[in-house]
This record gives C-alpha cells, sequence and structure tokens, in this order.
C-alpha cells in the first residue's frame, strides 16, 4: 500500500496558511513572494508536486490509480483525473498507458 506523502496535511489548512508560520509571511505576502521566485502562486505549485508525484508512482509501481491518487494527496481519483486532464490533456490512465 503506498502512502501519502508527509506533507499530505494539506487537507486541514490551505498551503498558504500551512506556511506562513514557517516564514513569517501573511498568506498574501507569502503568495507573493512564492510567485515572484517561481512563477506560480502557491495552489498550481500544490497542485504540479502532486502530480509529478503521481506520475513518478504511474511509472515506477503498479498500484491502482485510486492509491495513486491518495499517495500523491489528491482527495479521491477523480480529482486527480480532473487536475491531470486539465494539465496533462489526457487521463491518467492513457497517460500511464503510453508512458509506461
Amino acid at each position: 500500500m503506498l502512502r501519502p506523502p508527509a506533507s499530505a496535511s494539506h487537507r486541514q489548512t490551505t498551503y498558504g496558511q500551512r506556511n506562513r508560520g514557517v516564514c513569517g509571511l501573511s498568506v498574501e505576502h507569502f503568495s507573493h513572494a512564492l510567485k515572484k521566485r517561481i512563477g506560480q502562486s502557491p495552489y498550481p505549485f500544490l497542485i504540479g508536486q502532486r502530480q509529478r508525484r503521481a506520475k513518478t508512482l504511474m511509472l515506477t509501481a503498479n498500484p491502482s490509480l485510486a492509491e495513486i491518487a491518495l499517495a500523491s494527496s489528491f482527495s479521491a481519483p477523480p480529482h486527480l483525473s480532473r487536475r491531470f486532464i486539465a494539465v496533462q490533456g489526457v487521463s491518467p490512465g492513457l497517460w500511464r498507458r503510453f508512458n509506461g
């Protein structure tokens, strides 16, 4: 069984709220600083990180998409699919068949 990454506590608070205590910035300042530094606001950055983990799992293991979704910190397989299709243009299953 795959396990979610240590940062899976995102379901309890938003990305900015969790990290503002780490860097001492308000949510707005944190978001602005992240966007200035890496070119993305916190939510797209976080979704990108989750998708990279999902892709890695699809290439290196053979778990179900449900297990991959949960291990990548998506709330459910449909959430992974919606976000994956929005960025990749294909479903996770189709991406896996062509790249795996």
